[in-house]
């Protein structure tokens, strides 16, 4: 199969990769596809988008975009399982929601990563629909202040094992039954929060 189109939203957290389940891969996109048996291609991008939320104990106005190059292959030996690799960029930038307009302090997050869905394994040919698919995701990032700075780097890998009903469509994507993730390399969460609090207020 190979993919005519490709429609994504993803919304990428403020550090590390999200999980498998709430980004662009194989098993959770539905797209439009035509019996071709060759690998596929698609560009990801996004139009720049904003929203409020609550993070490190502060009220925060978050503008991300991504973009990516996207591609997806039939798992070998199967019709049922597709694998998914992402090369990816995004870039989240962090202000405090507030009407003061003296206030113009950011933190930039600047970040590029490698998603590669490694192989999928039938479970049980009793249930020809439920796979387990091993997936790595790997990053680095940069975080810059106000003034252009540079305040922290870092890099990690997130290991990741799904359980998935492939639906028995002949199509990706499918329903997700359990997710277990191990992350490498990644600070705590109190690393990034030391940082933003420091800059915006």
């Amino acid at each position: 199969m190979s993919v005519e189109s490709v429609a994504v939203t993803w919304p990428p957290p403020p550090l590390q990769p999200s999980s498998a389940s709430s980004r662009p891969s194989a098993v959770n996109l539905r797209v439009e596809c035509t019996p071709a048996g060759t690998l596929a291609t698609a560009p990801v991008s996004s139009d720049p988008d904003t929203m409020p939320l609550e993070l490190c104990g502060l009220d925060v106005h978050l503008e991300q975009t991504f973009s990516g190059m996207f591609s997806i292959r039939p798992a070998p030996g199967s019709d049922e399982a597709f694998l998914g690799h992402d090369n990816y960029r995004f870039t989240n930038i962090f202000t405090l929601n507030d009407d003061d307009p003296t206030t113009n302090e950011f933190l930039r997050v600047e970040a590029n990563g490698n998603f590669r869905e490694q192989k999928a394994t039938l479970l049980d040919p009793s249930e020809p629909n439920i796979y387990r698919f091993t997936l790595v995701d790997a990053s680095q990032y940069r975080i810059y202040g106000s003034d252009g700075a540079l305040r922290f780097r870092n890099s990690g890998v997130a290991k990741i094992t799904i359980t998935f009903d492939t639906l028995g469509d002949g199509q990706p994507g499918g329903e997700l039954i359990d997710e277990v993730v191990v992350e490498h390399g990644y600070p705590k969460d109190a690393d990034f929060c030391e940082v933003l609090v420091a800059e915006l207020t």
